[in-house]
């Protein structure tokens, strides 16, 4: 490969990994990138460490001690032994665990101590009726079952019927129509004709 060729792919190379370094920080700023939490283990000491792996390696021992007596690989009287052996070493590991956190647990009473006797926290103010404002229009009340209506209605939204207001203008122009005085004298009409303007057939 000549030698050109090589500085290509190594800047190829540097370029690629560039990139790829650029976008895991932009993703962890987003937030999308798997971040590693902090591993538990490494917020322990050393002691309370080998306490919990001691722990954990009893209560192992208790349950595979259980099985191989329910499938009859050991004796009544050995699983009996053994059993109140693991679970004496248990107990001895709890209270291990128990004196380590005893500093820490003083310091929480403490401060709940602190805090009941500081009385409980002042109710939250209920909300100001002044900004809510007027209320608002009452619509109309149907007759038929009472509901609430808009102002503007004219049937009910609940049960269909008429609400009272003004008629519809179909309905204005039959009464309109059914109120106007009637002209009498065009009233007889005659069979071969028009009436005459006196009434009389022509």
């Amino acid at each position: 490969m000549a030698l050109p060729a090589v500085f290509i792919v190594l800047a190829a190379l540097a370029l690629v990994t560039v990139i790829g370094l650029l976008w895991q920080s932009f993703r962890a700023i987003e937030g999308t990138a798997a971040v590693d939490p902090v591993r538990r283990d490494d917020l322990l000491s050393p002691d309370r460490r080998a306490l919990l792996e001691r722990k954990a390696a009893l209560l192992q021992s208790l349950r595979d001690l259980s099985f191989d007596h329910e499938a009859g690989k050991i004796s009544q009287e050995d699983f009996e032994r053994l059993d109140e052996q693991f679970r004496a070493d248990a107990r001895d590991v709890l209270q291990a665990l128990d004196v380590e956190v005893a500093p820490y647990r003083e310091k929480a009473e403490a401060l709940l101590a602190e805090r009941l006797a500081r009385g409980p926290a002042a109710p939250a103010a209920p909300p100001s009726t002044d900004d809510q404002g007027a209320p608002p229009a009452l619509g109309q009340a149907c007759a038929a079952c009472s509901g609430t209506n808009d102002p503007d209605a004219r049937f009910c939204k609940h049960c269909g019927a008429r609400l009272p207001g003004e008629a519809p203008a179909a309905q204005r122009r039959a009464d309109a129509h059914d109120d106007a005085p009637v002209d009498r004298s065009t009233a007889h009409v005659s069979r071969g004709g028009a009436p005459s303007p006196g009434g009389e057939v022509a």
